[in-house]
């Protein structure tokens, strides 16, 4: 957020921020102010709580954990509000902070106040601004996944990412074969998909892969700008084999926050896959504006 934000200066969606920062006090007794009045005063106020410390009567080990919990707290606090910062731009005009969760809220801030990464903030900042514009968007559980994840596996994830295609409203990522060098060149591997199975976002291990079943004869499959229309020999209860893994719940959820790095060898990659699937009759590629 630019520096001097200013409520003021957002015109319609001050009422719904206003909101979602009263809602956030009541619920998780956090409190906010806007980054030009918190930097302004942090520096002084950081030094004075911690010499006040110094002053207090306390033995040396009691001291040193009272001086531990503050700097602990505040770094969480500063967690915590550069999050808030990035959330804003993100709140929509229609959004109604005041049907979040106050469990759900709790939840959360417990989880992301030990973000230190500001790309993992920028993660929980997407959260939280999508649960306020629609809620039940995200679960306790992509949270909980969330707190656990590390920025390697943020990076892992958004290389998985580049892999999912939309069909039929839903999201499955099309990951042949490991040993596949398109699979290899986007640095993904057996153990770092593993990695995210382990934390839930995926499931990986069966026999003979995975599908995507019930298809109708005529589907349509979606990936950055393009359209794959394909029509099945069958008129219903079709399949397409997507290889060797799928998404869980939150690993959909988590998908919906995240901008891929759309690529034509991946896209070409899983087309030529599907040409060759012997249910398939035909198939074409519409080229999107």
């Amino acid at each position: 957020m630019a520096e001097g934000f200013s409520l003021v200066d957002l015109g319609k969606l001050a009422e719904p921020i206003n909101t979602l920062i009263t809602k956030i006090a009541n619920a998780a007794g956090i409190l906010y102010e806007p980054t030009r009045i918190r930097r302004k005063a942090r520096a002084e106020a950081d030094a004075e709580l911690i010499t006040a410390t110094n002053q207090l009567k306390l033995n040396d080990l009691s001291r040193r954990a009272l001086k531990r919990f503050i700097i602990e707290e505040l770094i969480k606090q500063t967690n915590i509000e550069n999050i808030l910062d990035k959330t804003f731009p993100e709140i929509s005009e229609s959004a109604d902070p005041s049907k979040l969760s106050n469990e759900w809220l709790l939840f959360f801030f417990e989880r992301a106040k030990c973000a230190s990464d500001n790309e993992l903030q920028t993660i929980w900042a997407k959260i939280l601004a999508g649960e306020t514009n629609n809620h039940g968007s995200f679960s306790k559980s992509t949270l909980r996944i969330l707190s656990e994840m590390s920025q390697e596996d943020a990076t892992t994830f958004m290389k998985v990412a580049s892999f999912a295609f939309k069909i039929n409203d839903s999201d499955h990522i099309f990951l042949y074969e490991f040993d596949d060098e398109i699979v290899k060149k986007f640095g993904l591997s057996f153990g770092s998909v593993n990695r995210l199975n382990a934390l839930g976002l995926l499931s990986c291990g069966a026999t003979f892969g995975y599908m995507v079943s019930e298809l109708p004869q005529n589907t349509s499959a979606f990936y950055n700008n393009k359209e794959v229309r394909i029509s099945f020999k069958f008129p219903k209860e079709n399949k397409i084999q997507c290889g060797q893994a799928i998404l869980t719940q939150s690993g959909r959820e988590l998908l919906k926050i995240c901008s891929p790095n759309y690529s034509d060898e991946i896209f070409n990659y899983v087309y030529s896959n599907w040409k060759n699937f012997s249910n398939i009759e035909n198939i074409d590629i519409i080229e999107e504006n």
